[in-house]
């Protein structure tokens, strides 16, 4: 069906519902299906909306954390003498130049 713009999915649907009660049954059955179908796919792509969102918010916080650690270890290697990168997720801490 495509972009939901503008209500698309919703207007169709509102359409396909109750449009033809003069239907046969096994026709009425297929318009009731076709709606909860489109229904639940609605749904699915909200929720989908959702899940994309909440990962290209972690990308950007991985990109952040990617740019910071991308600094400090520049700086080590100008200045071998400074203190190496804080630890990370329990990493372990140690100094630049230390063996």
């Amino acid at each position: 069906w495509g972009a939901d713009e503008g209500g698309e999915v919703e207007s169709v649907r509102a359409s396909m519902v109750g449009a033809c009660p003069l239907l046969p049954p096994d026709l009425q059955l297929l318009q009731t299906q076709f709606a909860s179908t489109l229904r639940l796919w609605a749904e699915e792509r909200a929720e989908a909306e959702v899940r994309e969102g909440k990962l290209l918010d972690r990308v950007a916080e991985l990109e952040q954390e990617n740019v910071a650690l991308r600094d400090a270890l520049a700086k080590a290697l100008v200045d071998p003498g400074a203190q190496a990168v804080e630890p990370h997720c329990g990493e372990v801490s140690e100094r630049a130049g230390e063996d």
